[in-house]
């Protein structure tokens, strides 16, 4: 018989170090030493056990495979022995290591992060035995949340927009070795453009009305692109593409159009950036209405300096004007009307001139003139293509007589006859005489015609032709031949005795005397005349009031002395012809 005696120690455990990877064996020992008998052990835990009690030491154990169900499960060994009172156990948890069911996530801004501010990301991944170790490769100020069942890590930094599309990687580890997550998250920076909007146009320039154009507003750079508006109507297109937002608007134009500005505008979430642009539209019209000339009313005196001014309102651009006549060109052309002249000096060849205002703009079809037809007012002169009659003319009693004259002048000139008897010449007796006068044109063609001439009216018809320009003179002798075919000499009457004197020695047959005597007379005659023409130049009969325009007088022909016309050619030789005198 044997005495029984309980162990000192209670029953301990062996287990292996750190956790159990999920998914392994596990042998769990108990042993206790000593006691007599040897205490008996148990295990609650299922598995395959083994008894390998040994010497003074009872050991069990059991095996069995782990999974992370069996994290936190509590294992007993129980030791029974002869001694009642010894009954200790002993347990052990289960710490299994298993990896997290899922990888880690980030939680960022749901918006892009505005360039200038603070961000901060959060990297969390739940589960896992132990929690999972997390880091970032973004620099910044780093925070450990880790709470409860899962591990949380934080970075915090300031970003510009260099940062844009900077990608920040939150890695995971873990004692599962086979368990080495990542997570990246890209950063979206919102910065605005460096840039405001820029407007093009196409066609590029000036648009000519009727047209179509395309309003194209584009900006360089931004995150997000910007969003651009058109405050003008039309059919509108968003062209955005790349790193440029693009935005069209197409419409028609007409003149209304002129000078309209279009506003092109950007919005983006950086609030402070909100520019606009304009464009002000420059429509290329025609006039509506044709040049006009302004000219001088009524004529125009010869000699005198004329302007004419083409002028034409509205169009844009305004016209460009042009004149065919030659002169001295000046552009007055001010506020909404465009004004040109030309100014010359007329003279006669200018009447029924037509000068041409012609007008161009770049709207093609607009190509009008303007014609002002020049009336030039010129005093009378002979008109050497029509028929005149003779200066002198010889003819007898009782024969017809027809004077006629043609001048040109404008305008029309007021024509009057005037004759003065042979035995008054020099002296201011004239009568006015009827005549006939027809107007054609720039022609004037006067005539007078008496039938039956008698004695008295053989002497000298002048012809005058005056308008508002001057006067045109011209003077006809009209002398009556002798039955001996010589002509009478149209004498003054301070040469009435010589005249008596020649014609009785005519009478008597005194030939020789004859002659004398009419070179005697032609010569005293001349000498008369001549002076007293030179010394009145017409201011004589009443028409001293006229004086002054008298004194214009112009000859048509060479040589400023009365002529005194005879039959005879050879008389013709040394006696002048009156003067066609043109004031």
């Amino acid at each position: 018989m044997f005495a029984s005696d309980a162990p000192d120690v209670i029953p301990t455990i062996q287990v292996p170090s750190g956790g159990i990877i999920t998914g392994t064996s596990v042998t769990l020992t108990c042993t206790v030493s000593g006691g007599n008998p040897l205490v008996t052990l148990t295990w609650d835990c299922a598995g395959i056990k083994s008894n390998n009690t040994a010497g003074s030491t009872a050991s069990y154990d059991v095996t069995f495979s782990v999974d992370k169900s069996y994290n936190n499960k509590v294992c007993t060994c129980s030791a029974t022995h002869p001694v009642s009172s010894y009954r200790p156990s002993v347990q052990h948890i289960l710490v299994v290591y298993y990896a997290p069911a899922v990888s880690p996530t980030i939680q960022a801004p749901s918006d892009g992060i505005i360039t200038g501010t603070s961000v901060t990301l959060t990297c969390t991944v739940s589960g896992g035995n132990p929690l999972v170790t997390l880091t970032w490769d973004c620099a910044g100020i780093k925070s450990n949340n880790t709470a409860g069942s899962t591990a949380s890590y934080d970075v915090t930094f300031s970003v510009d927009k260099s940062s844009n599309n900077k990608v920040c990687t939150c890695s995971a580890t873990h004692p599962i070795m086979s368990y080495r997550p990542s997570v990246q998250h890209r950063l979206v920076v919102y910065y605005a453009p460096d840039v405001k909007p820029l407007i093009q146009q196409t066609p590029t320039g000036d648009i000519l009305a009727g047209n179509e154009i395309t309003l194209t507003c584009t900006v360089l750079g931004g995150n997000p692109l910007v969003t651009l508006f058109w405050n003008c109507t039309g059919i509108k297109s968003n062209k955005t593409a790349g790193t440029t937002a693009s935005y069209d608007v197409t419409f028609a134009v007409d003149r209304s159009y002129n000078n309209k500005v279009c506003k092109c505008s950007a919005t983006h979430p950086i609030l402070s950036y909100r520019p606009s642009v304009q464009h002000r539209l420059v429509v290329y019209y025609a006039p509506a209405v044709s040049p006009t000339i302004l000219a001088p009313s009524g004529g125009i005196i010869t000699g005198t300096s004329v302007t004419l001014t083409c002028t034409v309102s509205g169009g844009n651009p305004l016209v460009v004007l042009t004149w065919d006549c030659a002169g001295i060109k000046s552009n007055n052309t001010a506020g909404t009307t465009a004004s040109y002249d030309v100014t010359f000096d007329s003279d006669k060849s200018f009447n029924n001139k037509v000068c041409t205002c012609s007008a161009t703009h770049p709207v093609s079809s607009y190509r009008p003139i303007a014609q002002h037809r020049l009336a030039v007012y010129f005093k009378p002169f002979l008109d050497t293509t029509s028929f005149n009659s003779p200066e002198e003319k010889a003819t007898s009693e009782n024969d017809n007589l027809f004077i006629t004259v043609s001048v040109k002048s404008n305008p029309h000139p007021i024509i009057k006859w005037t004759f003065i008897a042979k035995d008054n010449i020099g002296g201011c007796n004239n009568t006015t005489i009827n005549s006939t006068s027809m107007n054609v044109g720039l022609h004037t063609s006067s005539n007078i015609s008496i039938d039956n001439l008698k004695k008295n009216q053989f002497g000298q018809y002048t012809f005058t032709a005056s308008n508002v320009v001057g006067i045109f003179v011209r003077k006809f002798s009209v002398l009556g031949k002798v039955s001996n075919g010589e002509d009478m000499l149209a004498l003054k009457e301070d040469n009435s005795g010589i005249l008596s004197a020649g014609i009785a020695s005519l009478v008597v047959g005194l030939l020789f005397f004859v002659a004398a005597t009419i070179l005697i007379f032609r010569k005293r005659f001349k000498k008369t005349y001549t002076k007293s023409y030179n010394a009145n130049t017409y201011e004589e009969c009443g028409n001293a009031s006229n004086a002054a325009a008298y004194q214009n007088i112009e000859n048509m022909k060479s040589g400023n002395e009365l002529k005194i016309a005879y039959g005879h050619k050879k008389a013709e030789k040394n006696m002048g012809i009156y003067d066609n005198m043109n004031i």
